[in-house]
């Protein structure tokens, strides 16, 4: 199948607490993607794309720097699964003879594609799984509500990662929120069984 480049179009706070939605756009194209990230990840894919020049080297840029002194460079990077709410990605890196795959959290994949400012692609399979119309969920720049009623589809999100975030309320006594996660997750589980 064929892949479909893509572009990192928004990093904001989730309207589900705990994550951060990193969307990516084709970018010759309305499709996207969801990808809920831990904070660590948002931030640095946040001061890199802001331009912000911290004191001491990140993670990423170090993991960069230590790859071209062994004149190593990342290629590509490609989102290639979803299963049960995750994404997967894959990491193509070469030193100009030989070309290597590494599997890798698309958060990590793309942080680091960002750096090599190498293309990021996704397969066409995954954008047909967990693909949506990018002006339908983001109708405008200024819709920053943060309550789950505000979702119109949460099964982009997927069984599992809905599962998880329902026990992470539930700790929290957050009953409002867990309710909502709960009647999601049953009528996904009712759609799966049809």
């Amino acid at each position: 199948m064929g892949k479909i480049r893509m572009i990192v179009k928004d990093l904001k706070n989730s309207r589900i607490k705990l994550f951060y939605d990193m969307i990516l756009l084709e970018k010759n194209g309305a499709r996207a993607l969801n990808i809920a990230i831990g904070e660590h990840e948002a931030n640095n894919i946040s001061i890199f794309l802001d331009k912000i020049n911290p004191p001491r080297p990140l993670t990423y840029d170090v993991f960069k720097t230590i790859l071209e002194k062994f004149s190593l460079t990342l290629k590509e990077v490609e989102i290639t699964k979803f299963f049960e709410g995750n994404f997967y990605a894959n990491a193509v890196f070469t030193n100009g003879k030989k070309e290597e795959n590494f599997d890798m959290r698309p958060s990590d994949a793309i942080n680091l594609a960002l750096r090599f400012d190498c293309p990021i692609y996704a397969s066409e399979e995954i954008m047909k799984v967990a693909g949506f119309d990018y002006a339908k969920f983001f109708p405008t720049e200024s819709n920053n509500s943060n309550t789950l009623e505000d979702i119109n589809n949460m099964s982009i999100f997927g069984i599992n990662m809905l599962q998880d975030l329902l026990k992470d309320a539930l700790e929290k006594e957050d009953y409002i929120t867990a309710s909502i996660l709960r009647d999601k997750i049953k009528d996904l589980e009712k759609e799966d069984e049809q």
